[in-house]
């Protein structure tokens, strides 16, 4: 099984630092505030939940990862794990959809699924060897220079 990391745009991480920080600092800070004491209590549940999640993402190599193996491709993200069988693929192509997607970057691949209308954004660091691989274990497609074709009988 190999497994391939998200790829991470420097742009969405200037964006998530500074989000993260704001987050910690109203964690520590709403209990100085004027509001009911449930208030307060949710307030800092909340956006210490929040910033928690924001720092896995950044800080956190491994939170979101996609691994290959010969009957899946596995899409982790944190806890959560998603399984689409190889055989189902019916193609792969880049693409730079901003719809959201277990990926921190906009250079991602598209990958449709015969058992779904909207099939799967992802965005490996190594997309070429990803894509290498995954023709390896999908004799059913053609690989086309940056893309993975079903092949027509």
């Amino acid at each position: 099984m190999s497994i391939y990391p998200t790829k991470r745009d420097w742009w969405l991480m200037a964006i998530l630092w500074p989000l993260a920080i704001f987050f910690i600092y109203v964690t520590f800070t709403v209990h100085t505030e004027q509001a009911a004491p449930w208030m307060k209590v949710f307030a800092t549940c909340f956006f210490g939940i929040m910033s928690l999640l924001i720092i896995a993402l950044v800080a956190w190599p491994g939170f979101i990862i996609y691994s290959l193996d010969p009957e899946y491709l596995t899409i982790k993200v944190g806890p959560f794990k998603s399984k689409v069988e190889i055989t189902q693929i019916i193609e792969v192509y880049p693409t730079r959809n901003p719809l959201s997607a277990p990926a921190m970057s906009l250079d991602r691949l598209k990958i449709r699924i015969s058992s779904s209308r909207f099939g799967a954004l992802i965005s490996p660091v190594n997309k070429q060897a990803f894509i290498e691989e995954l023709a390896g274990y999908a004799p059913h497609l053609e690989l086309r220079g940056d893309r993975l074709v079903k092949i027509e009988s």
